[in-house]
């Protein structure tokens, strides 16, 4: 539902509402300024998933929780939720 990305790092996160989950993906900056730029013959994706992490515990009922919010701080030391 959001996507918020690192200040300096080629990094972005996603927010997986329902999962209550944060996905991390690499980021190709390169290329998706070569797709906003109209080079057609650009079909890779500019989205590499690193890593998928929980928000709650694993022994936490999931359909408790769900997440609606994601921010990076400014420094990039922090991923809010």
């Amino acid at each position: 539902r959001y996507i918020e990305f690192h200040p300096t790092f080629p990094i972005c996160y996603v927010v997986n509402e329902l999962s209550s989950e944060v996905s991390v993906f690499e980021f190709d900056r390169v290329l998706a300024e070569e797709i906003a730029h109209g080079d057609e013959a650009v079909v890779a994706p500019t989205l590499r998933l690193l890593q998928t992490i929980r928000t709650i515990p694993d022994a936490y009922p999931g359909d408790l929780n769900t997440c609606g919010r994601i921010a990076v701080h400014c420094s990039g030391n922090f991923v809010l939720v």
